[in-house]
């Protein structure tokens, strides 16, 4: 799960604000709804983290906390 701090990091991306814009109107004309979006939103959301490195270091760094609880 992509956790909201994460989120905020790309919001304030305007490249990635204005990737995922595209992709919501990309998903919406093709029609995509339910686990079919949540997939593709998710798989999308991972190539926008890999292209921004505060929001890379900033998930690799929360999936380091949760394997050392």
């Amino acid at each position: 799960m992509i956790s909201q701090k994460v989120i905020d990091v790309l919001n304030n991306d305007a490249k990635a604000r204005a990737l995922l814009g595209e992709f919501r109107q990309v998903a919406n004309r093709k029609g995509l709804t339910g686990e079919e979006y949540r997939k593709v939103y998710e798989t999308f959301m991972m190539m926008l983290i890999s292209n921004n490195t505060e929001a890379m270091s900033l998930m690799a760094n929360e999936m380091y906390m949760d394997l050392n609880r």
